[in-house]
């Protein structure tokens, strides 16, 4: 069972992790995680989900390549972070459907959260572009992006002009999979679905990592929905009257207790 503490060290392992170019092959590769997550009936356990591709060949990929090839880009992409907890909700998702908000929301979450390169284009100049009303996104913003982090990062220095414009298309696209992009040669940003759970499972990561009263509110992560403060607290209330949570707030002050957690599940 996964423990908020578990949730805690995953991510601190996360946050600080270099940028990585990984994502240059294959993007979201919701379909693949599908297929899995719906094929795969046992105990969630990371051990079992790898024998089921490689000994039981249960995704059909007929030979060890493809089978090694579809385990390397789920297995980072999907379960890095508190993988048990999270694969055992993004099953329960799943469920719903392949293009369900309740699966894409849920997987979208956690593609961004173990992506670094991702969640700061989203976070940083995608954001920009939804306050200032510019919904264009080309492939030369996430150019543009790459020369800054540059500079701050010098793993992207070393990135071939081939790897960038990889990165480019298949960032995009990713995003568009995932619905916060909309369009296909033209893309434009819009408000991707997000479900309650979703909504919860990123309240929980970052109250595992400390977030309290305002540094709740007033957290990046939650610009990957393009939300603002309202739209955070109608989905905070939302939870609240799930009995997920308690959730008060009146002017400046803030009351929020977790009812729901992942060692306790829904009551």
């Amino acid at each position: 069972m996964t423990t908020t503490l578990e949730l805690h060290q995953s991510l601190t392992a996360i946050r600080g992790m270099e940028y990585t170019s990984r994502n240059a092959s294959k993007g979201a590769a919701l379909p693949d995680l599908y297929a899995l997550l719906t094929r795969f009936t046992g105990p969630f356990d990371l051990p079992a989900l790898k024998q089921f591709i490689y000994v039981q060949d249960g995704l059909g990929k007929k030979t060890r390549d493809n089978r090694e090839a579809i385990w390397y880009r789920l297995k980072p992409r999907y379960f890095h972070v508190a993988p048990q907890w999270v694969g055992e909700s993004l099953r329960g998702a799943a469920s719903e459907g392949l293009h369900a908000p309740a699966f894409v929301s849920l997987a979208y979450l956690y593609y961004v959260l173990a992506d670094r390169l991702t969640f700061d284009f989203v976070a940083g100049p995608l954001w920009q572009k939804w306050l200032n009303a510019d919904l264009a996104v080309r492939p030369q913003d996430f150019a543009l992006y790459l020369e800054e982090a540059a500079r701050r990062a010098p793993e992207i220095g070393r990135w071939s002009e081939q790897t960038r414009k990889k990165l480019s298309s298949i960032t995009l696209t990713a995003l568009r999979d995932f619905g916060l992009l909309a369009g296909k040669a033209h893309k434009r940003l819009t408000r991707p679905p997000v479900a309650p759970e979703t909504v919860f499972h990123l309240l929980t990561v970052l109250w595992a990592e400390g977030r309290r009263g305002r540094a709740l509110l007033e957290s990046p992560d939650w610009r990957l929905f393009l939300w603002q403060e309202s739209d955070i607290a109608e989905a905070l209330n939302d939870l609240s009257q799930r009995r997920w949570i308690r959730f008060e707030r009146g002017g400046q002050s803030l009351i929020l207790e977790m009812i729901r957690t992942p060692e306790r599940g829904q009551e």
